[in-house]
Parts: structure tokens; sequence; C-alpha cells
């Protein structure tokens, strides 16, 4: 890992800072956007780098994860016949994309990672960081989770102001990939019983990661870890909350 690492979590509702130094890593701040027009944003993050010197020569990298819920796998040779805006629009079909369609590569499952992202996003970061490592949220997790073992069945859910992103891991291999809206810890518990029916993985033995980068969500991973445990179905797949541990999961990317 690189000496002094800046992350950049963003999404249209707020944005993560923190960085590393050393294999430790320090939580700064959390920004919530109110006024959500591309001036706004650019104003409100120049605030954020400056007061928090992000310029400065010590970080020897910069990191940005985008999170956006329009976000699809297709396997890497998919795209030689085709465009990520297409292909976007095909598994998206039901809705219309707002923003431009961008891509990772994730070579260690011979995927692809094709999401949607507003093109100011891409312009402010290269300009004011122009080596900024860019990706999809989805990206580092999926990369960072199959660098540090994935054998065990574990469902991933990081969990955003509106949005949750829930992967399924097991023996190695991506069972499941999938954003959904939630209000309550009732929905995240719906969502992940059905996804383990799923993949009829209901009575594996297994762990649920709730991946929090902010106290705020504290009171739903708790209400989530209390109802899980009352649970019949499931119970064979324990709760943890992690913070390190999803930063560890992302520097991989760098």
């Amino acid at each position: 890992m690189a000496g002094k690492i800046a992350y950049f979590i963003l999404s249209e509702d707020e944005i993560h800072l923190s960085y590393s130094e050393n294999d430790h890593f320090q939580w700064i701040e959390k920004f919530s956007f109110a006024n959500k027009t591309d001036f706004y944003y650019k104003e409100q993050l120049q605030q954020l780098i400056d007061k928090h010197n992000f310029h400065n020569s010590e970080y020897e990298e910069h990191l940005l994860m985008w999170y956006s819920p329009v976000s699809t796998l297709i396997p890497m040779n998919l795209l030689e016949n085709s465009n990520p805006k297409t292909l976007l629009e095909y598994s998206f079909s039901d809705q219309k994309l707002q923003y431009d369609a961008d891509y990772n590569r994730i070579p260690e499952l011979s995927i692809i990672n094709i999401y949607e992202i507003p093109l100011w996003v891409k312009s402010f970061f290269v300009m004011r960081f122009p080596k900024i490592v860019m990706q999809h949220l989805g990206t580092g997790l999926i990369r960072g989770i199959f660098n540090t073992g994935s054998f065990k069945p574990t469902v991933h859910l990081f969990l955003a102001k509106q949005y949750a992103l829930m992967l399924f891991v097991k023996h190695n291999e991506l069972k499941l990939y999938n954003s959904f809206e939630y209000s309550n810890e009732n929905d995240l518990i719906y969502y992940t019983l059905n996804a383990l029916t799923q993949v009829d993985a209901l009575n594996d033995s297994g762990a649920i990661i709730l991946h929090s980068l902010a106290d705020d969500y504290s009171a739903i991973t708790e209400a989530f870890t209390a109802n899980w445990a009352k649970l019949i179905d499931g119970q064979n797949f324990k709760t943890e909350i992690q913070k390190v541990q999803t930063l560890n999961y992302l520097a991989t990317c760098v």
C-alpha cells in the first residue's frame, strides 16, 4: 500500500472523506449535499478539499469511489461488440439514464462493471488530481473481497443514504450483485432473505457484513443485527458491522 492515500467515497447524496497512512485508517468527515446542482456540488467539494488540504504533497495517492445504484456486471467479451451506454440501457430498460456511462474492468473475475456517472464528477476530480484512481464502489468492494478471501458464504451490504449495495460471495464465486432502495432495517432484512433464497444459501453457515461508513448509520445497523437474531430462517448467518475493513477492501485498488 502507498504511504498516504486520500479516499473520496461519493454519491449524489453525500461524500465520506478519509485517509490511510502506513495501514492505519483515519476518518475525516461525512458531508451531505442539500442542494443537488452541479454548481453547488463543485463549490462544496472544493471547500472540503481546501479545508482538509487534500492537495498537500504528502498524499501519494487519491482514490475516488463513486456509488450509483445504476450499475451492472457483464462478461468482458460483451464489450467487444457493443458500448457501455448501450449495455447499461439494456440492463436498465425500465428507466431513463440520467448521466454518462463508464466502466471498470475486474480482471480477477473476467467481468466489467458498467455504471452511470455524471460527467462533472470525472472532470472535477481529474482536473484537481490528474493521477486519481476513479472506480465505482462496487468495483472496489468486489476486487477487495476477492483479493482478501471469498470462500466463506458472505453477504456484503454497503449502506448509502437511500440505497444499499448487496454482494453475495461463496466458494470464491460472486453469486449476486444488486442495488436496492431501502428506508429501514426491515427492508434490508427482506432483501437479504430474498437474496439468500435466490442463491439457495438460506441454510448455509456464513456471515452478513454491514459496511457502514458513518455514525448516523449505527441505529439501522444495530436494529438489523437485533432483528436478524430473532429470525428462524438465516440463523446460521452471523452479522458483523465494519468500517475499517471496508477501506481495506478499497485500498487494494491503488
